[in-house]
């Protein structure tokens, strides 16, 4: 059996949010294609072991390319005749949808690809913080563009080891009122751990700009909000 929208998973850590991640997969697709980049024995039981998982990867000593990865998921999805999939990272949450209503946002969609208004989470799942945009204003989440169709033209660039959720080829299309919970850099541990990731993919860049809202120690100088003051 097809599945019409799939959940796609490139995961190496994070066994903290296994059991979140798993309860909001479960409200949006019946068909997971999964990465293992080396998560810990417990975790990859449970995900192996679910019945929505349709295939799964385990992958041993490579080096970190997220294009590469997502590729993969790509291939599955089309091999497995999906029209859409999802890539949802492990530490993402949504906490409320309408899987009805989802699908016919998409089913009805003529664009290529669905973003998503991501919020930072912080310290709990009832607080968030505000994020600067370019112009340095402050705004209560971020688009993300996770959700794509399967098109026989689209593919990741390989050569951009971090990579993004979607196809590089793929235009960046509209807007559904879904709320994801992002609980990455909910903690200073957990920022200052994303802090030394990036400064061992980028070796002597400037690293100014992690000192964003999302990234800040301080939390003095971030803007704190409940998650009522987003339901409003």
């Amino acid at each position: 059996m097809t599945s019409y929208l799939a959940i796609g998973l490139v995961v190496k850590d994070g066994e903290q949010f296994i059991d979140k991640w798993i309860q909001s997969a479960e409200k949006i697709g019946d068909c997971w294609f999964i990465i293992d980049n080396g998560l810990a024995i417990p975790s990859r039981q449970k995900l192996i072991n679910h019945p929505n998982t349709k295939r799964y990867l385990i992958q041993k000593d490579l080096e970190r390319n997220m294009s590469r990865d997502y590729q993969k998921i790509l291939e599955m999805a089309r091999e497995e005749d999906c029209n859409w999939i999802w890539n949802l990272d492990i530490d993402e949450v949504v906490p409320e949808i309408n899987h009805l209503e989802l699908l016919g946002f998409l089913l009805n969609s003529t664009d290529d690809s669905i973003g998503f208004p991501l919020l930072e989470m912080r310290g709990d799942d009832k607080h968030f913080v505000m994020i600067k945009d370019c112009s340095t204003q402050l705004k209560h989440a971020r688009i993300c563009h996770k959700c794509y169709k399967v098109l026989s033209h689209f593919k990741f660039n390989e050569k951009d080891k971090h990579g993004v959720s979607i196809p590089h080829n793929c235009k960046a299309g509209g807007v559904i009122d879904i709320f994801i919970q992002h609980f990455g850099h909910y903690t200073k541990e957990l920022r200052e751990e994303k802090r030394q990731q990036y400064k061992t993919i980028n070796p002597g860049k400037d690293f100014q700009e992690l000192d964003q809202s999302w990234m800040e120690d301080d939390d003095s100088k971030v803007v704190i909000k409940e998650w009522g003051d987003w339901e409003k």
